[in-house]
């Protein structure tokens, strides 16, 4: 895992975006919002013991990454996930979006040089429910680099 480009609460919960951020999110997709919840976490804390507050998270490794990269999602209910790569141009050149419980992996492939140049790019992304559409969002930084030593890809980082 890996925080690249400039600190500002990469892969973190976002307070608010822009509309033009709302609007890069805003692409067709087939997964309706159809039986999803966010699942009351009253009570997390009953009974003995350490606890920790249930948290929604999105995690990716290994950030450098030279082809293939895991997107890794935890979110409390049946959620709705939604994401958009973009270059520093702010073109978007990955979308997807799919629905699960729990915790959830799936592999994202960058092994398309011609596409996925040794540069910084920018994942945005939403958790919705039903009745909660975006009630979670953020964003993270992906430096891809398919040099020997990542170190001769810092020059790319702001």
């Amino acid at each position: 895992m890996g925080t690249w480009g400039t600190e500002d609460g990469d892969w973190g919960t976002d307070a608010s975006w822009p509309s033009d951020v709302y609007d890069l999110l805003n692409f067709p997709d087939t997964v309706s919002l159809d039986g999803t919840y966010v699942k009351d976490t009253t009570g997390w804390d009953i009974g003995p013991g350490i606890h920790e507050i249930p948290k929604n998270f999105v995690i990716v490794y290994p950030n450098p990454v030279q082809s293939q990269l895991m997107l890794v999602c935890s979110g409390i209910g049946y959620l709705k996930f939604k994401a958009v790569l973009v270059d520093k141009y702010y073109h978007r050149l990955m979308t997807f979006a799919f629905k699960w419980n729990g915790l959830v992996e799936k592999n994202l492939d960058f092994s398309d040089s011609t596409v996925f140049k040794n540069d910084l790019y920018r994942l945005y992304y939403t958790f919705s429910a039903k009745d909660s559409v975006n009630f979670y969002k953020g964003h993270g930084d992906i430096l891809i680099c398919r040099e020997t030593n990542w170190q001769d890809c810092k020059s790319l980082v702001p």
